[in-house]
């Protein structure tokens, strides 16, 4: 690779250097006439052996147009392929690009193909939204081509489609950064910025780096390496970093400077992705120009389509797929008035699943796939996306230049991308919020409209306009949400570490009849160029079939010899090693006497001494942890006041109660270590009724590989402590066994975590309900309480509360959708994005009857390695005698993948679990159930997630910053403690919080960060 500097085009460099143009210039559209004549040589001489390796991708993309995939894929398009020696009938799920160009070539080489497509139109993920009567459209999904990615410019040049460029940079833009917005023009080094150095914390050595080192220093030997390293060594060698791994562990970058470079390059929401990832956007990025198609995207679409939209049938939904040696059956539901019969199917040679994987796990096999294929597409991370357009009067930023660019914040909705032409309307359309990874994970969680206020607001303060006057301007907002799209679940590939180096070849390759398809598939993700490779490659293994002679067929296995027990501490602790850090010497109190728990009993108890200054304390969220810190204050003798967004109290404590049928089950905590002392005393103190929390039973099963057994039978296995040399399938069954595959990339201090509690305690459940815990802490507070003012009851909409303090307790994703004036610290507002909150999806099913009791079986779990996980049978029975069964409970990636999917199919997907784990049929099943009930807790407006799962190096690089007060803003919940997901976190947390204002009205210091807006060096944490 040559002109290595061009790799900060898309970065660092182009964010601060100073442009030669005095403006930018509109690029006339163009039609591509000279295909490959902007080729990019390599910078060595490639035999052809070397080329076909891999398809090609020695480097980042086909560096050659005469690989073999690439003149299949050009032969297979001109209908001059050989004809085959059997003409085979292939089906194909998804008519996205992949399927319609696998269809094609498949269908000029004179194969019978039949196209199924869940949705009502064609295109998959290349969406284009088009307003006809106001002239404009935008992309909601792919919007720019690399020029040096020859299928897809293959493409453009043979339908012959008007392109312009893409236009990534532009000088007139803006950054927003810790609250001030200065012109991309305006510095040139980041030495020359002072503020820099105390919003970011930067080191005096990082400080005198040079722009261009900042981000292109640490990419340059990757690059290089994987121009020049054999892909299989290359992979070995970087994935098994995350770009913040990478940036942290082999460069020495502080926190600070890796906090500056992601948002700097936008990849704040996927900092835990492997460096494969972010290396391969770099390359092609920086290799070559983009461009974007006038007219759309869906034109490409449109002109692909029309030789085999008569194999197409669109509102065909695929459920089954019997496959066998010889043959497949695809059994689908049709929905529409086309349909003949609800209910068909179609036997085929071949079966093409090109949808992402999120989706390909909602189909049922059989025979199932393979364990390790299973395991791969849940564990294939799918990154979501939120894309929002905004249209207005007039383009506003034309009058300052402005055409293409894009402009960098610091604030949740991330970039703000301009077009870079003009519709003939003349209306302003603008793409102000483009936002991946965690960053779109909590906007899928928000309302349309919260979201389009929270985008006007960036847009004013980016700007420098009020937002009175850019509400003037404002017509209408649109909100696209990839991860919520039932037909997508997601928008692109985003592997975390150790994926391509340990399965990625098992999950490219296919299983027997049953071939994988999409850009996933493929090393470069998010690309139409991957999508078309990839469709290439499906027609070749096809096509092989015969000169191969069998198909590649994986068995099924199960490891039978693995289980886990808990290794107990093996120093006695000393009283002063328990009660430093809050007594939270190894994962709970050990001891109930230290600081915090004492002043948890005495505040309740209404034994505090008289505070010098009384205080009013205002507390955002109604839930355990803002009811604890509102009685603590209260009893101390401040005023307070409790704001709740919902209509009730508790929080994440949610109790779901069928009245009628005297049942309940527990959407939020089900469970209570007997060793937690906060949880404990209120236990005591309001003397809930409480029965013991069964986790095992060894008369409960295990699923896995498509095989049942009992885990009585597999009970005397040591545990497994060392980490090295682990392989691939131990990690995974590891995983399975758990239930860690979900979050098998959060940080070790987790993991650590929880299990301390699960294997420290025995656990109880209330058996009442957890709300009564609500109920009875919330008793003589009521009125202190406010809910959201909507609805016949307010007298206005917009009221304001003035006070000295404000405990902020909602989940980080809730509390950034606040807007503060002035902005929180650069640092605050960083920890609270990127701290990672799971999603949680909890299933109950009613049943006629508890038929698993006839089993023995009353508590524990069954647990399995189908997309719903793990069985959780109930400890006790209720007086109705039905059967209820929390028949799936999922987090992190396999929540997510739920989050996406209705509930129909989700309980649908949970009755085959069932069935399968209790060796039952299906019509079995179904003749005992009742009803389902699904919650979906990233999808609570109010919540947007369950609890926090935090990344490798948070802990340890930002989790004081985190955690600590700022100025008046106190924050506090469960999250804001080391121990996530537990009440005992939300009460001792709620605790700190009432030390901390409590201490402040007795004459102590404020905590005021340096680059608080209040901060006075002289007398440093005194108010200013």
């Amino acid at each position: 690779m040559k002109n290595k500097h061009c790799y900060l085009v898309l970065h660092l460099l182009y964010y601060f250097v100073i442009f030669s143009n005095a403006q930018v210039e509109d690029s006339e559209p163009f039609v591509r006439s000279n295909f490959g004549s902007n080729k990019v040589a390599p910078s060595k001489e490639l035999t052809e052996e070397e080329i076909l390796q891999n398809g090609g991708d020695l480097v980042c993309h086909d560096r050659n147009r005469h690989d073999e995939l690439f003149s299949l894929f050009v032969r297979g398009l001109t209908q001059k392929q050989t004809k085959p020696t059997k003409v085979l009938n292939i089906t194909i799920v998804g008519a996205g690009i992949t399927g319609l160009t696998a269809g094609i070539l498949l269908k000029n080489a004179g194969h019978n193909v039949q196209i199924l497509e869940a949705s009502h139109t064609l295109g998959g993920r290349i969406q284009t939204f088009r307003n006809i009567e106001e002239e404009w459209h935008v992309e909601w999904g792919p919007m720019r081509f690399a020029r040096n990615q020859f299928f897809i410019q293959y493409l453009l040049h043979k339908f012959q489609l008007r392109l312009t460029d893409f236009k990534l940079s532009n000088n007139k833009t803006f950054y927003f950064i810790g609250g001030k917005t200065f012109s991309k023009s305006d510095y040139s080094n980041v030495y020359e910025l002072p503020f820099v150095k105390s919003l970011y914390n930067l080191t005096s050595v990082e400080m005198n780096l040079k722009i261009k080192d900042l981000y292109e220093g640490p990419m340059r030997a990757p690059l290089r390496d994987l121009e020049n390293l054999p892909w299989k060594e290359f992979v070995k060698k970087y994935d098994k970093y995350s770009f913040r791994g990478y940036l942290r562990e082999k460069h020495g970058y502080s926190p600070g400077l890796v906090h500056l470079i992601g948002t700097m390059v936008e990849l704040d929401g996927i900092m835990e992705m492997s460096m494969i990832e972010v290396i391969h956007d770099e390359c092609i990025f920086g290799q070559g120009k983009l461009d974007t198609i006038v007219e759309g995207s869906d034109t490409l679409i449109q002109n692909l389509a029309k030789d085999v939209k008569s194999q197409v049938s669109t509102n065909t939904i695929v459920n089954e797929i019997h496959h066998s040696k010889d043959a497949t059956i695809v059994k689908f539901n049709c929905i529409g008035i086309e349909c003949q019969n609800k209910h068909s199917s179609i036997q085929s040679d071949f079966v093409i699943l090109t949808p992402l994987p999120t989706v390909v796990s909602k189909i049922s096999f059989y025979p199932l796939l393979s364990t390790s294929k299973r395991y791969t597409l849940r564990a294939a991370r799918i990154s979501p996306s939120v894309k929002v357009v905004l249209t207005f009067n007039t383009p506003f930023w034309e009058k300052l230049g402005i055409k293409g660019g894009k402009s960098v914040t610091d604030l949740p909705s991330k970039s703000i991308v301009y077009p870079s032409f003009s519709f003939k309307g003349g209306l302003g359309v603008l793409l102000v919020s483009y936002t991946w990874g965690h960053d779109a994970f909590r906007q899928e969680g928000m309302t349309d409209e919260d979201i389009i206020t929270e985008c006007l607001y960036t847009l004013s303060k980016v700007h420098n306009l009020s937002e009175a006057e850019v509400r003037i301007q404002f017509r209408k907002g649109y909100v696209k949400k990839w991860g919520k799209d039932p037909f997508t679940i997601g928008a692109f590939g985003a592997f975390t570490p150790h994926f391509f180096n340990d399965w990625f070849d098992e999950f490219q390759k296919p299983e027997g009849r049953i071939i994988f398809a999409g850009d996933t598939y493929e090393n470069l993700h998010g690309w139409v160029d991957s999508s078309l490779k990839s469709a290439t490659r499906a027609f070749k293994y096809i096509q092989d079939f015969f000169s191969r002679g069998q198909i590649e067929d994986s068995e099924p296995f199960v490891r039978s010899n693995f289980g886990l027990h808990k290794i107990a501490p093996s120093i006695e602790l000393e009283e002063e090693e328990i009660l430093q850090n809050g007594g939270d010497l190894v994962c709970h109190d050990r001891n109930g006497h230290d600081e915090l728990f004492s002043l948890f009993v005495i505040g309740l108890t209404k034994r505090h001494p008289i505070p010098t200054k009384v205080l009013n304390i205002t507390i955002v969220g109604a839930g355990i942890t803002g009811l604890t810190a509102g009685i603590l204050l209260k009893n101390a003798g401040h005023n307070v006041q409790i704001l709740e967004a919902s209509h009730t109290l508790g929080g994440r404590i949610q109790t779901f109660r069928n009245v009628e049928e005297e049942w309940h089950v527990e959407w939020g905590p089900m469970r209570f270590p007997r060793n937690q002392f906060f949880t404990q005393y209120l236990l005591h103190k309001f003397q809930l009724r409480l029965t013991e929390f069964k986790l095992s039973s060894n008369k409960t099963f295990y699923f896995i590989g498509g095989q049942t057994f009992s885990k009585s039978h597999y009970s005397n296995v040591s545990y497994l402590r060392e980490k090295q040399g682990y392989s691939p399938g131990l990690v995974h069954l590891i995983g399975t066994m758990a239930e860690l595959e979900g979050l098998m990339d959060m940080s070790m201090v987790e993991v650590t975590h929880d299990e301390c509690i699960f294997g420290q305690s025995i656990l109880d459940t209330i058996v009442d309900g957890t709300d009564t815990l609500i109920q009875k802490l919330s008793k003589g507070n009521y009125k202190s309480i406010k809910f959201n003012c909507i609805g016949f009851d307010c007298q206005s909409k917009h009221s304001s509360i003035k006070s000295d303090f404000v405990i902020l307790t909602p989940l980080p994703t809730v509390v950034s959708r606040i807007s503060f004036s002035p902005l929180l610290t650069t640092s605050k507002r960083y920890t609270l994005r990127t701290a990672r909150i799971s999603s949680a999806v909890k299933v109950v099913l009613t049943f006629n009857t508890p038929f698993w009791e006839k089993l023995g079986i009353k508590g524990g779990k069954s647990v399995t390695d189908l997309p719903s996980k793990s069985i959780v049978y109930p400890s006790f029975s209720f007086k109705g005698g039905l059967g209820v069964l929390l028949v799936s409970y999922t987090w992190g990636t396999d929540a997510s993948r739920q989050e996406g999917m209705t509930d129909d199919d989700i309980i649908t997907e949970c009755l085959y679990t069932l069935s399968k784990v209790h060796n039952l049929s299906e019509k079995e099943v179904r003749i005992r159930f009742r009803k389902g009930y699904v919650k979906k807790w990233g999808k609570d407006p109010f919540t947007v997630g369950a609890f926090g799962a935090f990344a490798p190096h948070f802990f340890n690089d930002w989790f004081d910053e985190f955690q600590k007060p700022e100025d008046r803003v106190v924050f506090a919940g469960d999250t804001y403690e080391n121990l996530h997901g537990w009440i005992d976190s939300s009460l001792k947390s709620a605790t700190r919080a009432f030390k901390y204002i409590h201490d402040v009205s007795q004459g102590k210091d404020l905590i005021l960060p340096a680059d608080s807006p209040f901060y006075d060096t002289e007398k440093k944490n005194k108010i200013a």
